[in-house]
């Protein structure tokens, strides 16, 4: 779907949970010159604070109780996994079966959001952190009760803030969650772990975040700008019995592959874990 040079459509959104991923999305959107023309915020968190100073942020409004929250036609479900079942069991009564659960709470399946909702439609977004600069990823899987316009509304909102991949199916979307969504904190693991030699060896913290942001802005620049593969430009890195190529072949002594396949898989069991309420 392409974007016009207009703003997109009204937007009427009641938001449950303002954590990191919430910020992100939404602060994002504000910035977006494309996005809804008519942007309305409602949120809600259990202890206030965090939806009262988003919503102030963005010009929304922010409640203290459930029951005050206005009727929507999309309800965006942004708390912690383990929070759902409580909301869910105050929420659902207040809830038109027409409206949309929109989550983007990992591991919680689309049949559980419904049936504990008590609706008929959800979809499962799951976003990344850098949809707050507007370079981010989301992975996105539909109920088959979800209309065609609806998912491209969908689609069209956070388009605003990243790259939206379609997903076959939730399986496959908490697969590509431990890449995607897992993936900002391991390069800023890497790049914590990289100041941490510079300043080891003698440089101040701020001539070492300055060499480490320069290098993951530039690296991921030329990856994105580059036709070939990054195995490739890897190798491009790494002239013949050079530093680099020393270095890559301790990694691979280590099987630093194997450690992130590990953890990757980790990341995606622990999904599995949140669907069953673990």
């Amino acid at each position: 779907m392409k974007k016009t040079k207009e703003r997109g459509m009204d937007f009427h959104v009641n938001l449950y949970g303002c954590g990191q991923m919430a910020q992100a999305i939404f602060r994002g959107l504000a910035k977006d010159p494309k996005g809804p023309r008519n942007f309305t915020l409602h949120t809600y968190t259990p202890s206030y604070t965090k939806a009262f100073e988003l919503a102030q942020h963005l010009g929304g409004k922010a409640y203290r109780d459930l029951n005050q929250l206005p009727s929507s036609p999309y309800h965006f479900l942004a708390l912690k996994p383990q929070q759902f079942g409580d909301l869910s069991q105050n929420l659902a009564p207040l809830l038109s079966p027409k409206a949309i659960a929109v989550s983007i709470m990992a591991g919680i399946g689309l049949g559980t959001i419904k049936e504990s909702l008590g609706l008929e439609k959800a979809i499962r977004v799951m976003p990344n952190t850098p949809c707050r600069v507007g370079r981010g990823v989301s992975l996105m899987v539909c109920s088959p009760e979800v209309t065609e316009r609806e998912r491209d509304q969908m689609a069209s909102l956070f388009k605003g803030v990243s790259v939206v991949m379609a997903c076959q199916n939730e399986d496959q979307l908490d697969r590509a969650m431990a890449v995607s969504g897992c993936g900002p904190a391991y390069l800023f693991e890497k790049a914590s772990i990289l100041e941490d030699y510079l300043q080891t060896h003698g440089f101040s913290p701020e001539s070492s975040a300055t060499i480490v942001r320069e290098l993951f802005m530039g690296s991921s620049l030329l990856l994105s700008e580059s036709d070939e593969s990054p195995s490739t430009l890897c190798r491009r890195v790494a002239s013949k019995g050079g530093a680099t190529e020393k270095a890559l072949h301790l990694l691979k002594e280590k099987d630093l592959k194997e450690i992130m396949n590990l953890a990757m898989d980790r990341a995606y069991e622990r999904a599995k874990e949140l669907a069953k309420g673990q």
